[in-house]
């Protein structure tokens, strides 16, 4: 499609200069992707990292830093256990005592089918220890005012305790005809 013009003659554009041309701007495209992908990148990894931060409220990592020990409930009526420290084979012993002016009334069905309801620290949150499943029914125990009474908690031999912090707890109440429970806690205490 030549046409001659009075003066001047119309060339077709030379291909080699096209294709240098057509490189170039691909070039410089490619190179505003690549700088977009970059910046993707690296937002995307930021908001990863502070997401996996969220919820991390201590530099607890992995139990090198245990939480701390809890203390004992005070008052008339108190579980007390019998050491600061347990093996995992070893018997856990607890004793409840009754310093009020009259008889505390609580239930079995707890912890080995007891009267004392074992709890292990997991992740933060305290778990029941060996609730008790024989299909019987619960019964009602009493503790006249100043006695005392010793529970001894026998792990089995298949399942020794886990290591970690512990507490006992027990629900009483004044009187078996009413409803209001009160519950009480053993200071913490290790098993290792």
């Amino acid at each position: 499609m030549r046409t001659n013009h009075d003066g001047y003659k119309i060339l077709p554009f030379p291909r080699m200069r096209r294709l240098v041309i057509n490189i170039g701007r691909m070039a410089r495209h490619k190179h505003m992707i690549r700088r977009q992908w970059v910046l993707i990148i690296v937002v995307t990894n930021i908001l990863l990292a502070l997401l996996a931060a969220c919820g991390q409220n201590s530099s607890n990592t992995g139990g090198k830093n245990p939480s701390p020990t809890p203390t004992a409930t005070t008052g008339p009526v108190t579980l007390r256990a019998g050491a600061a420290s347990y093996h995992t084979n070893d018997t856990i012993e607890v004793t409840l005592m009754n310093s009020s002016a009259s008889t505390i009334y609580f239930q079995d069905h707890l912890t080995n089918c007891t009267v004392i309801q074992l709890q292990h620290q997991v992740n933060g949150k305290w778990e029941i220890v060996n609730q008790c499943r024989l299909m019987i029914a619960t019964h009602w125990h009493t503790l006249d005012a100043g006695q005392s009474v010793a529970v001894q908690l026998v792990p089995t031999p298949d399942r020794p305790w886990v290591s970690g912090l512990y507490q006992a707890t027990l629900r009483y109440s004044t009187s078996r005809a009413s409803g209001l429970l009160t519950t009480i806690f053993s200071a913490g205490f290790q098993v290792t």
